[in-house]
């Protein structure tokens, strides 16, 4: 209420898994102003809960609410905002070498490398904060390794896709909850890597592709998606499941499958409209309706 000092409240930070969580007092400004203030010491060793000091680690949200008991109408009503920690925030033009020491890496809108190259080191983190799209015009190089994949995500929804117009070499990355995945309107590897929960994970228009030991899991339009009429299309030793379509061709020559798994999708394991394709010692099993 309105008084002749400056009023106070307590909002409640979270954060991290487990969840850790601290209260903190905030000042208003000026009397009367409606507009609060505090400050937040941070100490990573801390583990006292409630004394006004987090210990959020890189890459966690620190989120914090407000439980108004009486709003402008006279109801009980809880305020939250997110912000993430620690990590790099990027928005605009992109390029050079992406860094575990960076990382997380927190995409807050349209990234375009302008024709400039990318490479992203093993153990790098990508978290997109919404719908946006990323255009690598130049060459894109993932190293991620076994024991430090590369991972590429989005906090809620879906980012819109990752664009490759230059030559991709794509190596132990874990890629999930983007509407188009990887569009390669270029030449593209993609070796030991997992793409889960995109609408089109893998979209391929350029003349060369080779993708071998990769996982497809979940992906509401299809794993792979292809259509060039003069390419040549290398998949092998992958595994397509519970995506809509596993394998979705479109007006594409010469392409040849070789011991892949295509089971358990929910339209079809391999759709194939024009295509000139080889099919080499694969299983296609247990689809919903067809296996072709």
């Amino acid at each position: 209420a309105d008084n002749a000092g400056l009023n106070e409240i307590e909002v409640i930070m979270s954060y991290g898994e487990p969840v850790s969580v601290d209260i903190s007092t905030l000042i208003e400004t000026n009397i009367n102003s409606g507009v609060y203030r505090g400050f937040v010491d941070i100490d990573p060793d801390n583990t006292i809960e409630n004394d006004g000091i987090i210990s959020p680690l890189p890459g966690d949200f620190i989120i914090t609410t407000y439980s108004d008991p009486t709003d402008e109408w006279g109801n009980p009503t809880d305020f939250s905002d997110e912000i993430p920690y620690g990590g790099t925030a990027l928005v605009g033009e992109i390029s050079g070498t992406w860094i575990a020491s960076e990382s997380p890496y927190f995409i807050f809108g349209d990234l375009n490398t302008n024709g400039q190259a990318l490479t992203i080191d093993e153990g790098v983190s990508i978290i997109f904060l919404g719908h946006y799209l990323t255009t690598i015009g130049g060459n894109l190089d993932i190293n991620g390794t076994t024991e430090n994949p590369v991972r590429i995500t989005a906090r809620e929804g879906r980012f819109f896709a990752i664009d490759l117009h230059g030559i991709s070499t794509i190596n132990h990355c874990y890629i999930e909850n983007g509407d188009g995945g990887f569009n390669a309107y270029n030449d593209i590897s993609v070796l030991n890597s997992v793409f889960s929960e995109c609408g089109y994970a893998l979209q391929l228009r350029g003349t060369t592709a080779t993708i071998d030991s990769c996982e497809f899991i979940g992906n509401s339009q299809a794993g792979i998606h292809t259509y060039n009429l003069a390419c040549s299309y290398t998949i092998s030793n992958s595994m397509f499941r519970e995506n809509n379509m596993g394998y979705f061709g479109d007006n594409t020559s010469h392409v040849t499958i070789s011991n892949c798994v295509f089971v358990h999708n929910t339209s079809v394991g391999l759709s194939l409209d024009d295509v000139d394709i080889n099919i080499i010692n694969s299983l296609i099993a247990y689809n919903d309706n067809n296996g072709i």
